[in-house]
């Protein structure tokens, strides 16, 4: 140091963290005067007029800081700053004095309430229902009607004293007209869908009869197939054959011919034979 002036000295660290922060920037203001941390954080600002001075330290993601100085004649003054880092929220430093002083007094205020406020206990809801009782004056017509007399009490069987007066004792006929016999009333026996049976119908191998090409439809070289829809009965056997889809009247007759000696396991419902509509393509193709 030279005669008439001083030097600053001291360090920059992260507040919450501890650590120094290399090569931040010291100066002072409204002055030329600066100097940069080292890599230990440490700083030291020579040659400073005698004088009251406005230090301020900052960096890369902290708020800058200001400390007040005043610089006496060949004196070594030490000044640290803690800088904040950016995002963080000191309480101490930002927050007003009076600020402080009111969270503090609603706190008091909240422990005295909860000390002083009498305990409420819950009664359980009870629903009153006020049941008023209304009296209603009867008419004069249904005052005046007399109460019904009670039917007569049936006879009691007394023995007869002789057989003579048992024979003289007569019956009134019995009539029974208007009870003639009804007939029997058929029952009508419910035919089912194939896909409604619970076990389906099943064509007996032993049963399958292939229909006849006709002559005249080979010479014509017809070919195709013929839809049927029949009803397979409670026994298994063909009834009832239709032609839904006709592909010629010759083959049309074959296919029925042949369908009817096919012989079919019975469909069951409910472990029941019943009847079901079966539909069956019969297929006529010629032996290349």
């Amino acid at each position: 140091m030279s005669n008439g002036t001083s030097e600053i000295k001291g360090e920059v660290i992260d507040k919450f963290a501890k650590r120094p922060l290399p090569f931040a920037k010291v100066n002072i203001k409204e002055t030329d005067i600066e100097a940069t941390c080292n890599e230990n954080g440490k700083y030291v600002i020579s040659e400073i007029p005698i004088g009251s001075y406005k230090v301020e330290a900052s960096t890369a993601g902290h708020i800058e800081k200001t400390e007040d100085v005043s610089i006496s004649e060949n004196t070594e003054t030490v000044i640290d700053f803690s800088l904040i880092p950016v995002g963080f929220y000191d309480l101490k430093e930002r927050v007003p004095f009076h600020t402080k002083i009111s969270y503090v007094t609603v706190l008091i205020a909240l422990i005295i309430a909860c000390l002083f406020i009498p305990e409420t206990k819950l009664k359980p809801y009870d629903r009153k229902v006020d049941a008023a009782i209304r009296t209603i004056e009867l008419p004069p017509q249904l005052k005046q009607l007399d109460e019904a007399p009670p039917p007569p009490k049936p006879k009691m069987p007394v023995e007869a004293e002789s057989e003579e007066e048992v024979e003289s004792a007569t019956i009134d006929r019995t009539d029974f007209t208007g009870f003639e016999k009804q007939p029997p009333q058929t029952k009508t026996e419910e035919i089912y869908e194939f896909w409604k049976v619970e076990i389906k119908p099943k064509l007996l191998t032993e049963y399958l009869v292939e229909p006849e090409y006709p002559e005249f439809a080979k010479k014509a070289e017809i070919e195709g197939q013929v839809l049927l829809k029949f009803l397979v009965n409670e026994e298994g056997r063909v009834t009832d054959i239709k032609v839904v889809k006709s592909l010629n009247e010759l083959l049309d007759a074959a296919a029925i011919k042949a369908v009817s000696k096919w012989r079919y396991s019975p469909a069951r419902q409910r472990d029941k034979p019943v009847k079901v509509w079966v539909v069956q393509p019969v297929r006529f193709q010629l032996d290349k």
